[in-house]
């Protein structure tokens, strides 16, 4: 026996039996011994009922034939089925009848009997004995079901049935009985087996199927079951084609799948595999493929795969292209240089197709020739300037799109001084001014610190009593004692560096101020005439002397013109004559004394060679040596003093010679004193002098060179030995030159604290410690805080509103490299710098380093909490934030905690931090309700507010409007502002009513009122002897005009002396504001009438009574006064 099966790559159905159809000519002893010897291989059932053909039932369903003419059989069965896969295998093997059992038909246990079937139609019937009187009708067990197979393909269409006697089933197809054909029969159960499914022209198996089954004793009839063959067709309806599209964007491949019935299965494969679905990539409509948010990983080759039963078919590929927006791989970041460095930015970008990247500046003005881009990129700027400073944009573009990110290079400057303080002298009580302007980028900060005074650094805004700092950093001090002399040091510090400068103030009391010193006396000329002539003289003090020229004991007299004065104090004579020679005194003179010096002026006249060889003209003040420094204090003792110099910075046009030292010493009230020469033609910068005890002495001293000697130094400090005034300090040459100290980092702990690091640069530094100075800057949250260390007594003035002081820690141990600050203000940005010192001097300061300290919880509450009662069940909760320097960082919300009696909660809420508002809702009548606020951050939440009692009394529902604001929040209730209104328009419709009345009656009490009817206008005229009322001839009715006359109540004579004095109300006015008046001939006879009048008077007959007459309105229509006959 050869067994083998053939799958068909179809995928997606399973399988679930296998029937194997044995067609045995040799008879029923041979269907036996397959039969048993199929059964000893453990894998086979075997349908206990042969009839000619035997059926076996297997694991899964296939379908097979057999036929065979040996007795000794070699069968040969051929199966078809599907499975899931697109394998195809093939099993096959061989199974030899070796052990025929007994002939089981013999024994009685497989009886068979086989009946012709009738002419043209496949019927199958079974015959077994019967007894007598037995019967039943035929009854359909199992109904065919539909089929749709392949074409050529086996099928089995069931058809289960039992009656007695055995019935005989008939198919039918489309009404018609089936005929019999070599690839079809029934089965011995009664089953319609196809051998293969036929679809052609001459024969089609496809149509509607069922049986009927019937014997003596009726009939039954199955349902109906069609048979359908499965095609598919090759020809794609439409295949998908490539596409391209943007990544995040839809996507769609059309895909209509070849005919085919059933209808093809369609599937996507990507790459050659299986594509998954899911809710971004799913299958439509008809079968395209729809990718909902395109990815870049999406990119491929897509083939549409259709199938059913008859087999796959496989579109062309078609190649889908997702275009990829640029993206920045790395995004450029902000770049921190100094002048005269490199600075580099660097910008990677991604997309498909790949981007193109370029670098450009926001104004346009890129440094070209200084600039240059890498291979990847990177844009380096090389010797930078503070011009390069600004930003740079980083513009990546491809054909989808173009991005851009921008990058702030910033270039730092370091400080420079521009106008730095020098050593200046000055009386105690008067105001000096040391000016501490630099520039850099960032603006430096200017930071004032006193010798005496190194833990307290002043900055502009600082306004003392005695000591104040203008905004652009110059110190203005009014000294009122010798301690706030000495040395002042002005530093600039910025994020890219420092500088500094040391200026000495000298104190002097007034009674100890020296006189005027002449720092540029006059000199000997000889000039020729008609040329002009320079007289120098400059003078110094303090205090600042007045200058006056002398010419021999006459003041000299200026003009402006020929002879002037210079701000400076210089003589200039211009046209020089033999008479402008003499001898020149200038003479400076101030509270604190005077100085003089001479020169004589010969002015030589005429063509004389050997007087021109004589001419001498006075140098410049610039080729004079410039004035040395100020003598400075190294040795003291009770009998002599030790100074030392420096050198001047200018030599002038000539060798320097060497040094003049002059001294002061005051005598006394009569400040008769003058400077004395104490050594002349000194070659060292050093020098020893005397002193006497307990008097104080000052000393300058000048360079001289060939040419005149320089103008003097700076004073000394007011030197004294013994005594009780003495406060001369040692001015030793400090070790503290150059840059000691490296701030290298400023690193934040937490909310209050922070670590600063430093490194020791300078080689053999001495220095006894560091001064750390930090403060916040103001512009974090617009602080003003207080200052937080001791004004010093001088200094007893608090500083102005906007001023931040410094807070200095002194740290004494040189070797230290660290130190953390503590107890500082969360979530606030703070600046430090270091300054190294050595008892009273301080080094050179450090740059500026900037940090921010970490968020905190809030340390305040919310503010203004008030609660308003809307109604008996809602309240309305409002407040403001906490104040801004007790936020300590971005708040988040506010939680709300209500209580109710104060026992239970009634609600706890967390709102957003932009409401600042809530409704309570419902509360209950009768109850008390407290509420309080906290603020929330990332940090944690801050305190409660004082919490708020809220009462829902009806009775207190009016006066508790507003239990936080007391009774300001009544005006806000509704029910009041209502009732307010309703008040005021109830007054001011009385109000209405009473004027409307008032003027009623007003009216009416002037006019009079008559008795009797109605009378037309026309019969009044009877009351004035035949005139009308108006007023002038001008309205009289002609002669021939009769008028109606109807008198009520009286006669004619006696009403018409009443009438007689009414008035008219109204009278005809021309146009020149006059009544009208002349004869009739000369009047508009077409004039009409157009006022009406009230005539109410009281009409008084002298002693007569007064009559009262009824009102009366005359009316007159615009109608001419004509006769009214």
């Amino acid at each position: 026996m050869t067994l083998g099966y053939h799958l068909p790559n179809t995928f997606g159905f399973r399988i679930f039996k296998i029937f194997i159809l044995l067609d045995i000519s040799s008879g029923v002893g041979e269907s036996s011994r397959l039969y048993n010897e199929l059964l000893l291989t453990g894998c086979l059932n075997l349908w206990p009922e042969i009839i000619g053909h035997f059926l076996v039932i297997v694991d899964q369903m296939m379908y097979g034939s057999y036929k065979s003419t040996d007795t000794k059989p070699a069968f040969h069965i051929s199966f078809t089925g599907m499975r899931e896969s697109f394998e195809q295998n093939v099993l096959s093997g061989s199974l030899e009848v070796l052990n025929p059992l007994p002939d089981a038909a013999s024994e009685g246990a497989f009886p068979v009997k086989t009946t012709p079937s009738p002419v043209g139609s496949l019927t199958k019937t079974h015959s077994t004995g019967l007894r007598s009187g037995e019967g039943r009708e035929p009854r359909i067990t199992e109904h065919p079901t539909n089929w749709t197979v392949p074409r050529n393909d086996p099928v089995t269409l069931n058809c289960g049935t039992e009656g007695r006697p055995e019935p005989v089933i008939t198919w039918y197809k489309d009404g018609v009985p089936v005929k019999p054909s070599p690839h079809r029969f029934i089965l011995p159960t009664g089953s319609l087996f196809f051998l293969k499914v036929t679809q052609s022209k001459k024969e089609n198996d496809a149509g509607i199927y069922w049986c009927v089954s019937t014997n003596r004793l009726g009939s039954a009839r199955s349902q109906n079951a069609s048979l359908q063959i499965a095609f598919l067709r090759d020809d794609f309806r439409t295949s998908p084609t490539g596409t391209r599209v943007v990544a995040g964007e839809r996507a769609e491949l059309e895909c209509s799948p070849p005919r085919g019935h059933p209808e093809p299965l369609v599937l996507w494969m990507k790459d050659g595999n299986k594509l998954p679905l899911d809710h971004r990539v799913y299958v439509g409509e008809g079968g395209k493929l729809i990718l909902t948010e395109t990815l870049q990983t999406d990119e491929g080759s897509y083939t549409c795969v259709a199938s059913n039963l008859v087999g796959t078919r496989f579109s062309e590929p078609a190649i889908l292209a997702v275009q990829v927006r640029p993206f920045f791989v790395r995004l450029p970041g902000d770049v921190t240089a100094m002048t005269g460095g490199e600075a580099i930015l660097r910008c990677r970008a991604g997309g498909s197709p790949p981007p193109h990247v370029l670098w450009r500046r926001h104004d346009g003005r890129m440094p070209v020739g200084r600039a240059r881009l890498d291979a990847d990129y990177t844009l380096r700027i090389t010797e930078l300037t503070v011009d390069d400073a600004g930003v740079y944009i980083c513009q990546a573009e491809n054909a989808v799109a173009t991005v851009v990110a921008n990058a702030t290079l910033t270039v730092y400057d370091s400080p420079r001084l521009v106008s730095g303080p020098v050593d200046v002298s000055v009386v105690l009580n008067t105001t000096v001014r040391l000016p501490c302007y630099g520039r850099g980028t960032p603006p430096p900060t200017p930071v004032w610190t006193h010798s005496s005074l190194p833990q307290q650094p002043l900055s502009p805004g600082w306004a003392g009593q005695h000591v104040s700092v203008t905004r652009d950093g110059t110190l203005v001090l009014t000294p009122a004692s010798e301690d706030q002399g000495g040395s002042w040091t002005c530093s600039l510090v910025s994020e890219a560096g420092a500088a500094h400068a040391r200026a000495w103030l000298t104190l002097v009391a007034p009674r100890d101020t020296p006189p005027p010193i002449i720092s540029v006396p006059p000199a000997n000329q000889t000039l020729p005439a008609r040329t002009h002539a320079t007289l120098h003289c400059r003078v110094q003090g303090p205090p600042t002397p007045t200058l006056t020229w002398y010419r021999g004991a006459a003041p000299v007299r200026t003009d402006g013109k020929r002879i002037s004065e210079s701000r400076e104090g210089d003589l200039t004579i211009t046209s020089l004559h033999e008479t402008d020679s003499g001898w020149y005194t200038c003479l400076a003179e101030s509270w604190s004394g005077s100085a003089q010096a001479s020169a004589s002026l010969l002015v030589v006249g005429g063509e004389d060679p050997q007087a021109a060889r004589s001419f001498r003209r006075a140098p410049v003040p610039s080729a004079l040596p410039g004035p040395p420094s100020r003598p400075r204090v190294t040795s003291l003792t009770n009998a002599s003093v030790t100074l030392v110099w420096a050198p001047p910075i200018s030599v002038g046009e000539a060798p320097l010679l060497g040094y003049t030292l002059e001294s002061f010493t005051p005598t006394g009230e009569s400040r008769s004193g003058l400077w004395r020469v104490v050594a002349r033609g000194l070659t060292d910068p050093r020098y020893t002098a005397t002193l006497e005890t307990g008097r104080p002495q000052v000393f300058v001293v000048r360079a001289a060179n060939s040419l005149g000697e320089s103008p003097p130094s700076p004073w000394s400090q007011v030197v004294v030995v013994g005594g009780a005034e003495s406060v001369t300090r040692l001015e030793h040459q400090g070790p503290l030159q150059g840059r000691l100290l490296n701030l290298s980092s400023l690193a934040t702990l937490t909310s209050s604290s922070m670590k600063i690091t430093w490194k020791v640069t300078g080689e053999n530094s001495k220095f006894e410690g560091v001064y750390v100075h930090y403060r916040p800057r103001r512009s974090l949250h617009a602080l003003h805080l207080s200052p937080q260390v001791e004004s010093p007594p001088t200094y007893t003035s608090p500083p102005s509103s906007y001023y931040i002081p410094w807070d200095t820690v002194t740290v004494m141990n040189a070797g230290a490299s660290s130190y953390v600050l503590t107890r500082l203000i969360p979530n606030t940005e703070y600046e430090v710098f270091l300054v190294p010192f050595v008892r009273t001097e301080e080094g050179f300061p450090t740059a500026l380093r900037v940090n921010t300290t970490h968020q905190d919880a809030p340390a305040g509450p919310p503010q203004d909490v008030s609660v308003h009662l809307v109604n008996l069940t809602h309240a309305s909760v409002t407040w403001r934030p906490p104040e801004a320097d007790l936020q300590h960082g971005v708040i988040t919300g506010y939680q709300i905690l209500t209580l109710v009696n104060d026992s239970s909660v009634f609600l706890n809420k967390t709102v957003n931090s932009s409401a600042f508002s809530y409704q309570l809702a419902p509360l209950i009548p009768g109850h008390t309700y407290s509420i309080s606020l906290l603020a929330l951050s990332k940090m944690g939440a801050g305190p409660s507010s004082q919490p708020i009692r809220l009462q829902t009394d009806p009775a207190l529902l009016n006066p508790l409007a507003n239990r936080h604001a007391g009774s300001e929040g009544v005006v806000r209730e509704a029910w009041f502002i209502v009732l307010v209104g309703g008040a005021m328009f109830f007054l001011l419709l009385v109000f209405v009513v009473l004027l409307y009345i008032r003027r009623y009656h007003n009216k009416a009490s002037k006019l009079p009122t008559l008795n009797g009817s109605v009378t037309k206008t026309s019969n009044l005229a009877n009351f004035y002897g035949g005139e009308n009322l108006w007023p002038e001839s001008g309205w009289k009715p002609s002669d021939g005009d009769k008028p109606e006359a109807k008198v009520v109540n009286g006669s004619g004579a006696q009403d018409r002396d009443l009438l007689a004095s009414l008035a008219p109300e109204y009278a005809e006015i021309d146009s020149l504001g006059t009544f009208t008046s002349g004869k009739k001939s000369e009047m508009d006879i077409s004039a009409e009438a157009y006022a009406s009048a009230s005539v109410l008077a009281a009409c008084n007959n002298r002693k007569n009574k007064y009559n009262i007459i009824k009102p009366l309105r005359i009316l007159t229509t615009h109608s001419h006064i004509t006769n009214p006959s």
